[in-house]
């Protein structure tokens, strides 16, 4: 199945939530994009970035760990298949079975859009 959706254009921020790695630290990281509203989790908080860390997870045991990848740019083309697969094919029980690309565009002021 594939989903022909077009994006509506943001009128307001996406919210990015990440740890506080060095790589999250710079403003740099979403300068440009001024969609994007950066938000770090609390220090010694994990708990409060739960749904990343279950989306890494998923990202490894589904996926990465499923194929041999023999360099950097080979991880990286994997990483966006599975973005794609994550987000506009695979059915999320907390969605009731529906993809998140699916949700969000049927509603994208409930995520802020």
């Amino acid at each position: 199945m594939e989903l022909e959706l077009e994006l509506p254009r943001p009128r307001c921020c996406l919210r990015v939530v990440t740890d506080n790695g060095a790589a999250f630290k710079s403003d740099a990281f979403v300068s440009g994009q001024p969609y994007l509203e950066h938000i770090r989790i609390r220090h010694y908080a994990s708990n409060t970035n739960g749904v990343v860390e279950r989306f890494r997870r998923s990202l490894k045991h589904e996926h990465l760990c499923q194929r041999q990848i023999a360099n950097a740019a080979e991880l990286a083309d994997e990483v966006v298949a599975y973005l794609e697969l994550f987000n506009e094919v695979r059915p999320h029980e907390s969605l009731g079975q529906r993809q998140p690309l699916l949700v969000y565009c049927q509603d994208p002021h409930r995520f802020g859009g």
